[in-house]
């Protein structure tokens, strides 16, 4: 398995825990469930391009048809463009809007 490949053990965005911490991070604006997220996800993709795996999770959901968890991810990606994540790019932007037009 390569180094940035996803661990058996972190869940899926489709993960119940998952979902509730995209609740928090983008409807209750709770900076700490943005913490939880990056910290579960950090792990992912190498450095500066957590965003780039995060919207191909999106891309992902949105053409299974779980479009409305699609769209808490592509939320919680405008909203948690803060630290520790790193800053979004305009491609970053262009493939959310992509990816919402599905």
């Amino acid at each position: 398995m390569g180094l940035f490949r996803r661990s058996s053990k972190d869940p899926l965005l489709t993960d119940g825990h998952v979902t509730v911490l995209l609740h928090r991070a983008t409807v209750e604006m709770d900076y700490q469930a943005v913490l939880q997220l990056h910290r579960i996800y950090a792990g992912q993709a190498p450095p500066g391009e957590l965003w780039t795996w995060w919207l191909n999770q999106a891309e992902a959901l949105a053409r299974s048809g779980e479009r409305s968890l699609a769209a808490a991810a592509i939320d919680l990606s405008r909203k948690a463009n803060i630290e520790p994540w790193d800053p979004l790019t305009a491609g970053h932007y262009a493939r959310m809007r992509a990816i919402e037009a599905m």
